[in-house]
């Protein structure tokens, strides 16, 4: 009995070891889920890079975590995640909307932006009613499918990306879309063929969501706040949009 006392608590012992280390004291990671999006949050040569990946790294090093991202398959998956406790932060150039704030909280806002129509230059669209029986581009459960729909009759063509959807515009599979004023700003350079038309919406803003009652939406807000404060935040903006768009995008916000 003592011979198997001491190998059972060897092999204990030993199962023990085997654990992963953890540093003591060390916080928990951030749990991100993001939207592969350019100039957001993206991988370029291996590193993750974007606006919101400098932004949230900025605030996970002032808090001391490190942040853990996966990604989203489609946009929807971003809130589904957060809603299912998959992720502390939710992020994907996610425009806060009243429907949105009743089931999750949001940081302040980042970014101000205007959704606004893309279409060929060919085209001028002055009101939505002249979309009638249209195909447009969309991000199935986002807030360009919903401004689109107040146009009568029109079918819709799913895409995961802003990008794939001025590609659909584009080669001729949709009439027009509808994207981020900041998107269209950076992702039409690909595209000369198309234009920024018809504004959608008034200013929006862009936060990053978090459970419902997180003290994370402070945190993250006051952090956001003193970014934005700083030189450091004209600098994010350059360094993914360029000097020009940075200068524009920074005076709206």
């Amino acid at each position: 009995m003592k011979i198997w006392g001491r190998q059972l608590l060897l092999g204990l012992a030993c199962s023990v070891c085997a654990l992963p280390a953890l540093a003591v004291g060390e916080p928990p990671p951030l749990r991100v889920i993001a939207a592969r999006e350019t100039p957001f949050f993206y991988v370029e040569n291996g590193a993750m890079k974007g606006i919101e990946y400098e932004i949230l790294s900025y605030f996970a090093k002032s808090t001391g975590r490190r942040l853990e991202v996966q990604w989203a398959e489609k946009f929807s998956d971003l809130l589904d995640t957060l809603g299912k406790g998959g992720c502390d932060i939710a992020s994907g150039s996610i425009t806060v909307t009243p429907q949105r704030r009743e089931r999750f909280g949001f940081s302040s806002a980042y970014l101000t932006i205007r959704v606004v129509l893309v279409e060929p230059k060919a085209q001028t669209t002055e009101r939505l009613d002249q979309l009638r029986g249209a195909t447009l581009a969309a991000i199935r459960g986002s807030t360009y499918e919903t401004l689109l729909a107040r146009a009568p009759d029109v079918d819709f063509i799913y895409g995961a990306r802003a990008d794939e959807l001025l590609g659909m515009v584009a080669s001729g599979k949709a009439r027009a879309t509808a994207v981020d004023s900041l998107i269209a700003l950076v992702a039409i350079q690909k595209y000369p063929q198309l234009k920024l038309s018809l504004p959608l919406s008034g200013p929006e803003s862009y936060g990053f969501a978090v459970a419902k009652g997180s003290p994370l939406e402070g945190e993250l807000s006051a952090a956001i706040e003193r970014l934005r404060g700083s030189k450091k935040y004209f600098e994010i903006l350059q360094r993914h949009l360029g000097s020009d768009a940075a200068q524009l995008v920074g005076a709206a916000n």
